[in-house]
């Protein structure tokens, strides 16, 4: 059974076991065995299929067609209101059961991000202090920046300088290369 199907039937497993899978196809949501109705929430609200299933074991399985439901509930129409009311509780429940299994998710995503961050923290934290040469490097870095973020004009003149001199080939009259 698909997710995003019409629901066309119901399915009734008399042997086996089967997986109810969330949409990326590998999360199990729940586990049904023999004596277990699915796809009934499709068929009779007439809505998409809520969850992939898949089979793990060698089922034996009973289908109950739309055509086939409409004929049984128009011999026993009491047991319509009933199985509607049955189907929508369960279609409720199952959406709670999804948003709650979806929100402990974000939250171990959140933590995980947090407990990463707070790992990076950590490293950088446990580096070795610079060396002399590095911290020498590291000054001189940042006043060559800090130069440059001074006086830009002085910056742009100097460029201008260097493409002025031309390519520095004796070959090379040209003043720009």
């Amino acid at each position: 059974m698909y997710k995003g199907d019409i629901g066309e039937e119901a399915y009734y497993i008399a042997d086996g076991r089967a997986s109810i899978l969330k949409a990326n196809k590998r999360t199990v949501f729940s586990r049904i065995k023999e004596g277990v109705c699915f796809g009934e929430i499709g068929l009779f609200l007439k809505c998409r299929r809520t969850y992939y299933v898949q089979a793990e074991t060698h089922c034996c399985v009973y289908v109950l067609r739309r055509s086939d439901m409409h004929a049984l509930l128009k011999k026993f129409p009491e047991v319509e209101v009933r199985v509607r009311n049955y189907s929508e509780m369960l279609l409720s429940k199952i959406q709670e059961r999804e948003a709650k299994i979806n929100n402990e998710e974000q939250k171990f995503l959140d933590n995980l991000s947090t407990i990463m961050e707070e790992k990076a923290i950590k490293e950088e934290l446990t580096k070795p202090p610079l060396t002399a040469e590095e911290r020498k490097q590291f000054e001189l870095i940042s006043i060559e920046e800090h130069k440059q973020t001074q006086n830009p004009i002085a910056n742009l003149r100097k460029k201008t300088e260097q493409t002025d001199r031309g390519c520095g080939r004796q070959q090379c009259s040209r003043s720009r290369c």
